[in-house]
């Protein structure tokens, strides 16, 4: 399944999504701004990847002032059971968080991914750069992440997972917090 050069704004809840057990996903080149959550709190995310999604390339995206953040892939299970072997690149996308003169929540997240490369990503203007939750053998690589307003990027229960010094961080006003965390995460 391809999702190649769509503009999708203004949604009442995100503006991409791909979810329920879809198998070889390519979101390329595609211009996603100004979604917002709907009347229930859920959504306002610029591209979703969720539930049981493997084999993922999320690339060239540009996604600017979605309220919640700009992509999240999250690979729960459905029903909950034991994580799937997800496969999932996110690589080479634009994300400004900037939405009404507020920082949205996320640039990326990953929940629950395995074997995933960010790569080349840059990302500015938002609560937190880049959210790894549950992520396994997630390498964090070469991307630019500035003006944060909580942290740079965290790892929370992602083991065997790398952050290099290839990525650049910059400009983060965290108060008595970190702008890198790692959190119950082993084999760093």
């Amino acid at each position: 399944m391809s999702v190649i050069g769509i503009t999708s704004h203004d949604s009442q809840r995100s503006g991409i999504v791909v979810s329920s057990t879809t198998k070889k996903a390519r979101i390329i080149g595609n211009l996603c701004y100004g979604n917002r959550k709907d009347y229930v709190n859920q959504g306002g995310w610029g591209i979703v990847c969720s539930v049981d999604t493997q084999d993922v390339l999320v690339n060239s995206n540009i996604c600017v002032g979605n309220q919640t953040g700009g992509i999240t892939i999250d690979t729960y299970p459905e029903g909950g059971g034991s994580s799937i072997d997800s496969r999932v690149n996110v690589v080479g996308n634009i994300i400004n968080g900037l939405y009404n003169d507020t920082y949205s929540t996320t640039g990326i997240t990953l929940n629950d991914a395995t074997h995933a490369i960010v790569s080349s990503n840059n990302i500015y203007k938002v609560g937190q750069g880049i959210l790894c939750t549950d992520a396994k053998f997630a390498n964090v690589s070469g991307n630019t992440i500035q003006d944060v307003s909580n942290f740079f990027v965290q790892f929370l229960r992602s083991h065997d997972s790398s952050f290099s010094a290839s990525n650049i961080c910059d400009g983060c006003n965290v108060t008595g917090g970190a702008a890198l965390r790692f959190i119950d995460t082993d084999r760093f």
